[in-house]
């Protein structure tokens, strides 16, 4: 929980106020804030967002045939509840979203105060339409925590989610979703033996290479050595919206579809990782002890010996395949390591070996 002494801000251990509701991710203030909704919506869109994300039942994507020339803004409320069209989506949608009301923003309170739960906020929304769980009682938002998971179609969605993450653009037919909902359901929702079949099927192996999300290529940077993930600069793969765009991915902003091709902002960002992991190298040979450094941790000797072993450390990482010390590639870079030391100095020669490595399509693609 975020806590704030009123000097510092950090994480730390938060007493609840007695208004906020038990009911874990469903009841995150910081998810609510995120999902902002004004008055006339009545909570809908945050309704929806929950079907979505954890039914994977979008209201927006129904198939409905309407017709707009019938509803003016005067009577948009009359129409959601009369209009056989606007029935089939609001009579379920709208009670759902009348649980939501407890994080009902107010633009007169302090930051602070913002998006904290009220116990009378939820009465009151109640009272304009009666809570509901596709047709079943519903109270509150712990009520539909347990609703959801017994609901089949939550287990169904975690396994397309998580299918959809881990092989994009792969289609997940009728039987192969069965089969992995029931491999996920008996294994009390483990999602380590749901991942350890995904990565184990044939439509996961067989499966063309794709341009590494940033949090994906931040993680095998990361694997690289002992880098502070806290400190690091190279955090904003992961965070900052410009770099997540340089690398082909989403801002959630303006950028909403994700590039599948390898551009001129690929090299970029990987001229700019290179730049940044270069400071980090020369830090280890100049100023740190062996046991401290943080990229170069397999070079124990500054030998022929100990430098193969760390490029082999380097290559195996970042190209995610298995070489020998007597590979082709590896001689390469090791007489391209002694051709630069001897001209520009051991810094140069590691930070030349990485940056060879890192703009190798092999360490963006899988």
């Amino acid at each position: 929980v975020f806590a704030d002494d009123s000097d510092n801000v950090e994480w730390g251990m938060h007493t609840l106020d007695r208004n906020h509701p038990s009911a874990g991710l469903l009841a995150s203030r910081v998810l609510w804030t995120r999902h902002f909704v004004d008055f006339l919506n009545h909570n809908r869109a945050r309704a929806n967002f929950y079907s979505s994300t954890f039914l994977c039942q979008d209201f927006l994507e129904r198939d409905v045939a309407f017709d707009f020339s019938q509803v003016s803004l005067d009577n948009v409320e009359t129409a959601i509840q009369t209009q056989p069209e606007c029935v089939t989506c609001h009579a379920s949608l709208d009670p759902l979203a009348s649980v939501f009301g407890a994080f009902q923003e107010n633009i007169n309170l302090g930051y602070d105060q913002q998006g904290v739960a009220s116990s009378f906020k939820q009465r009151w929304y109640a009272g304009l339409t009666e809570p509901s769980y596709f047709g079943l009682p519903l109270n509150n938002l712990s009520e539909l925590g347990t609703y959801t998971a017994s609901d089949m179609r939550f287990a169904q969605c975690m396994v397309e989610q998580t299918w959809d993450f881990f092989s994009p653009g792969v289609d997940l037919d009728g039987l192969e979703k069965i089969d992995l909902t029931s491999v996920f359901v008996a294994s009390n929702y483990s999602m380590k033996q749901l991942v350890q079949h995904i990565v184990q099927s044939p439509e996961y192996v067989e499966q063309t290479a794709r341009i590494l999300r940033p949090e994906q290529l931040w993680g095998t940077i990361l694997s690289l050595g002992q880098m502070d993930q806290s400190d690091s600069s190279l955090r904003k793969i992961v965070w900052s919206p410009e770099h997540r765009v340089l690398f082909g991915s989403t801002d959630d902003i303006g950028v909403l579809s994700a590039n599948t091709a390898f551009t001129v902002g690929h090299h970029m960002a990987l001229e700019w990782i290179v730049k940044e992991l270069s400071t980090i190298i020369e830090l280890d040979l100049l100023t740190q002890n062996i046991e401290e450094r943080q990229l170069l941790i397999q070079l124990q000797e500054s030998t022929q010996q100990g430098r193969l072993k760390q490029v082999l450390h380097w290559k195996r990482t970042l190209h995610s395949e298995y070489v020998a010390s007597s590979d082709g590639e590896v001689e390469a870079l090791m007489n391209l390591w002694n051709n630069v030391d001897s001209t520009s100095g051991e810094v140069t020669a590691w930070s030349t070996v990485l940056a060879v490595l890192l703009h190798d399509a092999r360490a963006v693609l899988r």
